[in-house]
C-alpha cells in the first residue's frame, strides 16, 4: 500500500512510534484497531517495515468481519529505527503521533530522542502513551508519568496501558480474548486518542 500525503488523503493518519523495539507500538497498533474496529470506525494498519502488505487482514480474519465500507482511521506502525524511510515517511504522514513507552527510567532517553525527531519531522501534535504499567507500583503514579512526560518533552495521554499477557492474546485470538476491564481500558484510550486528532479531521 502507498502512503499517501496527509494533507491529500481522506484518511486520518494516527502514528505509532518509538526508536527503541519492545516498546510495544505493534500491540498498541492492533489493540486500536481491535477497539475502533468494535466501535465500528472504520481503520486499517500500515506496517511502514513492510509496504506492501497491512496487518488489517490479521485483525480482520481474527475478528470475522469484512473490510469497513469506509475507512476513516489509519494506524501507522513506524520501525523502531529514526533513520529508516518509514520511520520518517510515516511520520510525515500523520496528523497525530503517539510515542509508545514503558514507565521505566531506563526507556527515557530513547523516548526523549523520539519526541525529538519527531518535532524535527512534522508539526503533528504529539502525545506520550505509557505502555505495561505495573498498576501499585511507583512507576504507575500519576507523578512519576507526569515526571517522566515531562522530561521526555511531551505531553502524556491520561489512559495508558496496563501491564497484561491477554493484550499478548489478543494479537492471536482478537477482540474476545479481553477480559471486561481490558476492553474497557482500551476503549477508553482510544476515546481519547481520537480526541487528540486536531480539530475538523472526523
Amino acid at each position: 500500500m502507498t502512503m499517501q500525503n496527509k494533507n491529500i488523503s481522506n484518511l486520518k493518519n494516527i502514528a505509532y512510534v518509538n526508536q527503541k523495539g519492545g516498546a510495544g507500538k505493534t500491540t498498541a497498533s492492533v489493540l486500536t484497531s481491535l477497539a475502533c474496529n468494535h466501535l465500528q470506525r472504520g481503520v486499517e494498519i500500515l506496517d511502514r517495515d513492510d509496504d506492501q502488505q497491512t496487518a488489517t487482514e490479521c485483525w480482520q480474519q481474527i475478528e470475522k468481519t469484512p473490510a469497513p465500507a469506509k475507512t476513516e482511521i489509519r494506524i501507522i506502525d513506524t520501525p523502531p529505527d529514526l533513520k529508516k524511510k518509514g520511520f520518517q515517511d510515516g511520520i510525515k504522514a500523520a496528523h497525530l503521533v503517539i510515542v509508545v513507552s514503558s514507565p521505566s527510567p531506563a526507556d527515557l532517553w530513547s523516548s526523549k530522542r523520539t519526541v525529538q525527531e519527531v518535532r524535527r519531522l512534522t508539526k503533528a501534535p504529539i502525545y506520550i502513551l505509557f505502555n505495561k504499567i505495573r498498576k501499585g507500583t511507583i512507576f504507575s503514579t500519576p507523578e512519576h508519568l507526569e515526571d517522566m512526560a515531562k522530561k521526555m518533552e511531551a505531553p502524556r495521554l491520561d489512559c495508558s496501558i496496563s501491564q497484561s499477557e491477554v493484550y499478548q492474546h489478543s494479537l492471536v485470538l482478537g477482540w474476545s480474548a479481553l477480559h471486561k476491564k481490558h476492553k474497557e481500558e482500551i476503549t477508553r484510550l482510544v476515546m481519547e486518542i481520537l480526541t487528540k486528532v486536531p480539530s475538523g479531521s472526523f
